[in-house]
């Protein structure tokens, strides 16, 4: 069996919405590494800065059928993201799993930013700075 040792860029969706130097909106960032998705999810409500991200879990994308779904774990409570990818678009319903929060109906455009290949080590610490510096809770 191969090993994949890089980690591919797949793109960051968002839904940012800027007025009056206030930034609100959502941001998820999506890698393949080997067979795998992997996935930040950041929260924007404030001004622009380093916003509060974590790690986009059990990330699954049936590219046939463009199904798409993840789940954050933000200071103690749980969402479900179920929806589709379909070329630059992430539509779909963010759901409370432990709370009695409404649903929230997202849709994430692709952004037109790119980064290189990376290897997977250099992408695991990146990501554990980024969790350490900017993590909600």
């Amino acid at each position: 069996m191969q090993t994949t040792t890089s980690v591919k860029y797949l793109g960051d969706f968002s839904s940012l919405q800027e007025a009056n130097g206030h930034v609100s909106g959502y941001i998820l960032q999506l890698w393949k590494d080997g067979p795998k998705l992997v996935g930040l999810w950041s929260k924007a409500d404030g001004q622009p800065a380093d916003f509060p991200t974590v790690l986009a879990d059990d990330v699954k994308w049936d590219e046939r059928t463009g199904d798409f779904s993840f789940t954050v774990q933000w200071c103690g409570s749980t969402s479900r993201f179920e929806g589709k990818l379909a070329g630059r678009i992430i539509s779909g319903r963010f759901r409370p799993m432990n709370s009695t929060a409404s649903p929230l109906d997202l849709k994430l455009k692709r952004d037109n930013f790119e980064m290189p290949i990376t290897t997977r080590a250099a992408w695991h610490s990146q990501t554990e700075q980024i969790l350490k510096r900017r993590h909600p809770c």
